[in-house]
């Protein structure tokens, strides 16, 4: 399980990775060199075995601020994050939080994932219900 993100106890957006080991009932903190920025309202949506896509989210408590529209990677095999840069003509979806996302990826027939396909609906770009994506 991996945990990333949130709002602490005196109410600050942190940006810590955290992993459960369930064999030893532990949650360790990876010493990851990158990592995306502080954050809420984001999802983490599990592509293939090992790899967690993040998406979105919004940087403050503040419904009306800006919200995000970065992609990140964590490998789940070398606990590191990686940001996703996207192709030049490509269009990146509306940034967005309070969304939701779904991954559907394909298998060989030796189950090893071999494309992933992420699937983000909805989600708030302010605070206005009426800006819902």
């Amino acid at each position: 399980m991996l945990l990333f993100g949130g709002v602490d106890c005196d109410r600050h957006i942190v940006a810590n990775t955290f992993v459960y080991y369930p064999m030893i009932n532990s949650w360790i903190k990876p010493n990851t060199k990158e990592e995306p920025s502080a954050r809420i309202g984001h999802t983490m949506t599990t592509l293939c075995e090992t790899r967690v896509m993040l998406f979105g989210g919004s940087d403050s408590l503040n419904t009306t601020d800006k919200k995000k529209n970065d992609t990140w990677i964590f490998d789940g095999v070398t606990e590191t994050w990686s940001q996703v840069k996207l192709l030049a003509n490509s269009n990146s979806i509306p940034p967005r939080s309070s969304h939701s996302a779904v991954s559907a990826h394909q298998e060989d027939n030796s189950c090893i994932c071999k494309e992933s396909l992420l699937v983000v609906p909805g989600g708030l770009t302010s605070f206005n219900p009426g800006t819902t994506l």
